[in-house]
């Protein structure tokens, strides 16, 4: 029980903002605020590694790497209530998989009916 109060009272002024800057100092400079809660590190290296990395170096947060945690591949790191993903830099935007197929699609339909209608 004292163990949980003294975690409560170090973490109190602990936010997403406050991690986010923990982040940059750690040299992941390209974050995605995906909610509140939520934020993600942009990366194209090896995400677990990042991960565990994140993990060891935010140790004084009790920050914790669950493999297993959320629906992506790879996990993410909790330190409270607060989830650190690490997602793909490359597949962002126009370059996720689902929006660049259809803008390929997109494309294709554009392409054939630049003379009018088929």
């Amino acid at each position: 029980m004292a163990k949980l109060v003294a975690d409560l009272l170090s973490n109190a002024d602990l936010n997403i903002a406050t991690i986010e800057s923990r982040l940059k100092l750690m040299g992941y400079t390209n974050l995605k605020r995906e909610s509140g809660r939520t934020t993600s590190v942009l990366i194209d290296t090896n995400r677990i590694e990042a991960l565990q990395n994140i993990e060891n170096r935010l140790q004084d947060l009790n920050a914790i790497y669950d493999p297993n945690k959320g629906t992506s591949s790879v996990g993410a790191v909790t330190v409270g209530v607060y989830t650190i993903k690490a997602r793909p830099a490359s597949k962002q935007g126009s370059f996720s998989a689902g929006i660049q197929n259809e803008l390929i699609m997109i494309e294709s339909i554009l392409q054939y009916t630049k003379d009018g209608p088929i």
